[in-house]
């Protein structure tokens, strides 16, 4: 039972009311006496209980209905908690809805509408919950409600489901391969004699898409089709059986004239299916691959569902997987795999790439292809005793590539190819490109040659030449390397190097950041600043920001201590001791607003002298407002009240601009398209109750977006003001803008919030060709419950407020046609 129950359990019985001139003392006694009663049956626990008081609390209702304020929430507790799920559903859906028709309407209907959202939640009904949800959220009558019902919204979320589930389900081209792999299976099925029942199994189901072509399909063949599912994923597992359930439902309802029961439904298992008993199939479908192939463990799932879960002679989709590498000259990947502008920006950047390889989308680089796509590797995914073959060698294939033109090569671009039958005849690809591909590929870096002045990475390569890559094949992954000197290759696997991921090399390596950085310490930064504390509480694993602020102070100004959240102190008191940086300096773990204080007083920042707070990450890479950093700088204004000091933010301000764009792959990825797959009817659409309320991480490329409106900006927070902190509580009721007008028609998919700090002497200094790949893009998906559709001349009102979770939030409110402003 929630808190919210519980809090309700223990009220005491109301007093506040003065017994009206016409109730007589026998019925206040009545009225008080069942009013109890009803509260300790609920407090029970039982089933039985909470329907007697809920039956008590009706009687009471009826005798007094004024009291309907004060008893509204234990009677629809003690409904909810007396009934079963199909009933909760129907309360959840219409019964606790209608109360928003009422003439007398409970002030606190909106934590009503949330507490069912998490009951529902509790039982797995995901879809219903947010709708729940939702409505509290429309009903929220102040701030309190809001943030509950806000906060319940994303906390359900970000668990229910992952965004990629989206752009998977919008992937055509996937859909239509399964679909017409297992139409062709279920025919030759079909055809063989019938002796019993064909039966399918769909392993790792997710929200259960492909049990569901199976289940339509599988009803053309004779005798039926007998569908399994299973999901070792709780939550997912939850999602398929409500998604299954739902349209179990509307089909039976539409056509029960021609199936059956035992047909019509999809029979689903909790658990991994390496573990699971489970009967032997006539066919079983698994999409367990992720952009490696191999990620997400589809080797030993196909090698125990051959073994074990498959008839003599059963099929396996997909069966076969081949895999491609092609070498691109990209100088852009540079920055992503090792220090470049780092080592002149600073010293002691050395560290090896913590992956190896990273996951991108090749199109959304600048590059040239050097090589034809090769055959890397073949795996019989149906062929157990090839495959344990293949892992007992590892080392499975050196594979030699002709270098078809001269530059140089940067990466080696892997991506596969999956064949889900035998024939070939239907195949699904992760190949850069490929029409709404939702896998991208994987890219391992080419370092260079051995006399290099330093590990770096790009080869300069002649046509014709030969290059030799070198494939090794594990139960959960593989690995493409293009084959190194043996200088280079050791320097990249010294154990003693600092491991470093893609996004620390990029942070490392953006110079536009640090200039920037630098001067906001120049112009913000007093050149008589007091023994300043500097607390560095940038999310990074070396200290970069707190060097580049100690070194930009005068020379006459001597920092009395430093602090750094950072993870690693041992490499991160290494890198501030090679640029120069020792004395006092204290390591800690990422501070929240709460314990802010004890950071400060570690530090000595509550003894005389300025403080400098450090935010170089406050716009992350993903393009989204760092959650914590108004929090944080809230709380430094409330702690750092020293006589005769002052409190330096850096950034010194921080900028929103609003946008409203048209962007088809940011629809895919939000919101379920498809109805149906090739004539197959399996409409998964209620998921679209889970979809996302922002998007983040887009290149300006893969979102390619239309812009409907003139970029705007609605919020400039000057975060070294001792009035930063009132105009953040201005905040948290909530500001609405108005943006537009609209300069073109189109449909809105986003609003595209562009967060920015920079400072206006700052000039990006870059290489002719040598770009630096920008931050990602991040916004508001727009809501199902406007219209979408936009014309000239039109306005759209947003409201901009404060948000634990997310620092700024940004929601679409109202569209304004153009006709109705004036």
């Amino acid at each position: 039972m929630d808190d919210s129950a519980t809090e309700l359990q223990r009220r005491p019985v109301a007093k506040r009311r003065k017994r009206a001139a016409n109730v007589s003392a026998s019925l206040s006694r009545w009225v008080v006496e069942n009013v109890t009663q009803a509260r300790e049956l609920i407090r029970s626990e039982a089933r039985a209980g909470y329907q007697e008081a809920a039956g008590r609390l009706v009687a009471v209702l009826e005798k007094m209905p004024d009291l309907w304020q004060e008893l509204h929430e234990e009677l629809l507790l003690a409904v909810w908690l007396g009934s079963d799920a199909g009933l909760q559903a129907r309360l959840a859906e219409g019964a606790a809805g209608s109360l928003v028709k009422f003439s007398i309407q409970p002030q606190n209907l909106s934590s009503l509408f949330t507490m069912i959202g998490k009951a529902l939640a509790d039982e797995g009904r995901h879809c219903s919950a947010l709708r729940a949800m939702h409505r509290g959220l429309k009903l929220a009558p102040d701030k309190a409600s809001r943030d509950e019902s806000i906060s319940s919204l994303f906390g359900l979320r970000s668990r229910a489901l992952a965004l990629w589930h989206f752009a998977m389900l919008n992937d055509g081209p996937r859909n239509s391969a399964f679909a017409g792999a297992i139409r062709d299976t279920i025919k030759e099925l079909g055809a063989e004699p019938a002796g019993h029942q064909n039966s399918c199994l769909d392993i790792g189901t997710g929200t259960g898409f492909l049990a569901l072509i199976c289940r339509e399909l599988g009803q053309h063949i004779k005798g039926g089709l007998e569908v399994h599912a299973c999901e070792q994923n709780e939550l997912l597992f939850a999602l398929a059986k409500e998604v299954v359930g739902n349209h179990a439902s509307d089909d039976l309802g539409l056509a029960q004239s021609h199936r059956n029961t035992a047909q019509a439904q999809v029979r689903l298992h909790k658990g991994n299916s390496c573990t699971l008993q489970l009967q032997a199939f006539d066919f079983i479908v698994c999409e367990a691959v992720d952009a490696e192939l191999l990620g997400e463990g589809y080797l030993q799932t196909a090698m125990d569902a051959c073994k074990r879960l498959l008839k003599p002679q059963g099929r396996l989709l997909p069966c076969r997987g081949t895999v491609y590498g092609q070498l691109v000259d990209c100088p852009i990947l540079r920055h992503s795999f090792g220090g470049t502008h780092a080592c002149s920006s600073f010293k002691g950047v050395g560290g090896k790439l913590y992956q190896g390889f990273m996951c991108e989308f090749l199109e959304d680089f600048d590059h040239v292809i050097l090589s034809e796509p090769h055959e890397l590797l073949h795996i019989c995914f149906d062929d157990p005793e090839q495959i344990q073959q293949q892992l007992n060698a590892c080392d499975v294939a050196s594979v030699s590539l002709k270098v078809s033109r001269g530059g140089t090569a940067h990466a080696l671009v892997v991506w596969w190819d999956l064949h889900l039958d035998k024939s070939g005849k239907h195949c699904v690809s992760s190949h850069p490109g490929r029409s709404e591909n939702h896998w991208p590929q994987v890219f391992w870096p080419v370092w260079a040659q051995a006399n290099a002045a330093e590990v770096q990475v790009g080869r300069p390569m002649s046509a014709g030449e030969a290059v030799e890559v070198g494939v090794r094949m594990f139960e959960d992954r593989m690995e493409c390397r293009v084959k190194s000197p043996e200088s280079c290759h050791a320097a990249q696997e010294s154990e003693g190097a600092e491991a470093l991921s893609v996004e620390d090399f990029r942070w490392l390596n953006d110079r536009s950041v640090w200039d920037n950085l630098r001067k906001h310490s120049a112009s913000v930064l007093p050149t008589k600043c007091r023994e300043p504390r500097i607390l560095d509480l940038s999310s990074m694993r070396l200290p970069a920001a707190l060097g580049v602020v100690a070194q930009s102070l005068p020379k006459e100004i001597r920092p009395k201590a430093y602090a750094s959240s950072c993870l690693d102190p041992t490499s991160s008191r290494a890198f501030l001791a090679a640029n120069g940086i020792r004395g006092n300096i204290t390591f800690c773990q990422r501070s929240s607003a709460h314990n802010l204080a004890d950071l400060l007083g570690e530090s000595g920042a509550k003894q005389d002298g300025d403080v400098i707070l450090v935010f170089a990450d406050a716009v992350q890479r993903s393009g989204e407002l760092r959650p914590d950093v108004l929090s944080q700088v809230v709380a430094a204004h409330r702690h750092c009240t020293i006589p005769g000091g002052k409190l330096w933010v850096l950034p010194h301000f921080l900028s929103l601009s609003l946008t409203l764009v048209e962007s088809m792959p940011l629809s895919r990825s939000s919101h379920v398209h498809h109805p149906s797959v090739d004539g197959v009817h399996v409409d998964v659409r209620s998921l679209n109750a889970l979809s996302p309320t922002t998007f983040e991480a887009f290149s300006e490329k893969r979102l390619s977006p239309k812009r409907l409106t003139c970029e705007q900006e609605v919020l400039r927070l000057p975060l070294s003001s001792p009035s930063c902190p009132t105009q953040l509580a201005s905040l948290e009721a909530g500001r609405k803008c108005r943006l537009g007008p609209v300069i073109a028609d189109g449909s809105v998919h986003g609003v595209l919030c562009n967060w920015s700090w920079s400072h206006p002497q700052t000039q990006q200094t870059l290489e002719a060709g040598d770009d630096f790949p920008d931050v990602g893009k991040a916004g508001a998906v727009w809501p199902e419950t406007l219209p979408r559709r936009v014309a000239k001349g039109d306005y759209v009102v947003v409201e901009i407020r404060t948000f634990a979770a997310h620092g700024i939030l940004v929601t679409p409110l109202q569209l304004l046609p153009a006709a109705s402003v004036s």
